[in-house]
């Protein structure tokens, strides 16, 4: 499913940035992904290693205490759908559309980058499982022994999916846009602890990764402008701070 899904975003955005003939994937990957890591995703990166390093002192915990309740189905549908990355990859595919449909530059952008991100988070997270090979809780494959269980609980693929969406769309959307789909990924976070099929270390670092990877994206394609309303807070001296509202054409 992973490399259907992969090739699936790859394809399309080779074809459909077909005639501009300057299309690079690996330049695209590379500075993306080095952007993730810039600008106010510091602090992000700074928030999410810290949360994720006291999660997991409380991990088992926290996983216990979900241990003794009934499963949410509503949580279950919502981490079920966007973790499989087919919202947003079918939604960077129909941004990319009407972009090149509509010869706007600045449409193609947001969905390139928004497929790229995904393709980014898809590979950071399948490396991150494979060298860290941290155990699935056992209630997540019961059937296994502790010697031959399902090592691949971090960080958590379908939490990262879904941020990664979140963070392209607050980049390219703001506040307005990208408040909805947060709220979307933090169910899917929460689902996968709520479920027994991740600790909140790995949900908390795959929330971090993939944000970080969505708005990064955008970030490197539109240098640092972002469509839509924005908030940002200001701060000039000891009398002169507050928040600013702006919008970007």
């Amino acid at each position: 499913m992973g490399r259907i899904f992969l090739a699936f975003l790859l394809g399309a955005q080779i074809f459909v940035c077909r005639p501009t003939f300057a299309y690079s994937p690996t330049k695209h990957f590379f500075t993306g992904s080095a952007d993730a890591f810039k600008g106010s995703n510091k602090w992000v990166w700074l928030g999410g290693l810290t949360l994720t390093s006291v999660a997991f002192i409380y991990d088992h915990d926290i996983y216990n205490y979900y241990g003794g309740k009934e499963k949410e189905e509503f949580p279950d549908a919502v981490g079920d759908s966007m973790g499989t990355g087919i919202p947003g990859a079918s939604l960077a595919v129909l941004t990319m559309g009407v972009g090149w449909l509509f010869d706007s530059k600045k449409v193609l952008g947001a969905g390139q980058a928004h497929a790229e991100a995904l393709v980014a988070t898809f590979t950071y997270t399948s490396i991150l499982k494979l060298m860290i090979e941290r155990d699935r809780p056992q209630e997540f494959a019961p059937n296994e022994t502790a010697e031959n269980q399902f090592n691949a609980s971090f960080p958590s693929g379908h939490t990262s999916t879904a941020f990664a969406t979140a963070g392209s769309m607050m980049a390219s959307g703001g506040p307005w846009v990208g408040i909805p789909f947060l709220a979307l990924a933090g169910l899917t976070g929460y689902s996968r602890v709520q479920q027994r099929a991740h600790y909140a270390g790995d949900v908390i670092f795959g929330a971090t990764l993939g944000y970080t990877m969505g708005y990064g994206f955008y970030q490197h394609h539109k240098g640092g402008k972002t469509l839509g309303w924005n908030i940002w807070p200001y701060f000039e001296n000891r009398e002169s701070f507050g928040v600013a509202f702006y919008n970007t054409f």
